[in-house]
């Protein structure tokens, strides 16, 4: 059992390590070249990107943060509870953004990608026997036992 949990903490990280890439690599396109993502995403063309380049950015701060999940997962776990609830929020945005608020056609492939990123985040963490909400609730508090008086 235990062999498994930790199995799953090592997956759990993987999944943090492949997210961060995701996020660090969209963010440094969005960034660099973000004429040629607008046009790959159906962007309205923009005379300034100012508004893709500001995602970009902060996309690669995003990407930082998985980072530190998947290098100590199980020691950045709550970093890993708040990427699941980041990334599952993003995902929902992009999709009611593009069907309500008639966003661009490629908001939802980036909405799916940060979905299935929040999902495998979620699953892992469950298969590691921790409960997200529990964590997010616990987060700036360690356990009684670690405190000292």
């Amino acid at each position: 059992m235990k062999d498994m949990l930790s199995r799953n903490i090592r997956i759990l990280g993987y999944t943090m390590l492949a997210g961060a890439a995701y996020s660090g690599v969209a963010g440094a396109a969005m960034l660099l070249f973000p004429q040629q993502v607008a046009a790959l995403l159906q962007f309205p063309a923009a005379t300034d990107a100012v508004g893709l380049r500001l995602v970009g950015l902060l996309m690669m701060i995003l990407a930082l943060f998985y980072l530190m999940g998947g290098m100590e997962t199980k020691g950045n776990i709550v970093i890993v509870a708040v990427s699941v609830v980041a990334r599952l929020s993003l995902g929902l945005f992009g999709f009611l953004y593009r069907w309500l608020g008639n966003g661009p056609p490629g908001v939802p492939i980036m909405a799916l990608l940060e979905l299935v990123f929040g999902l495998g985040h979620w699953y892992f963490l469950w298969r590691s026997d921790f409960v997200l909400w529990e964590v997010l609730g616990r987060a700036g508090r360690p356990p009684k036992s670690r405190i000292k008086v």
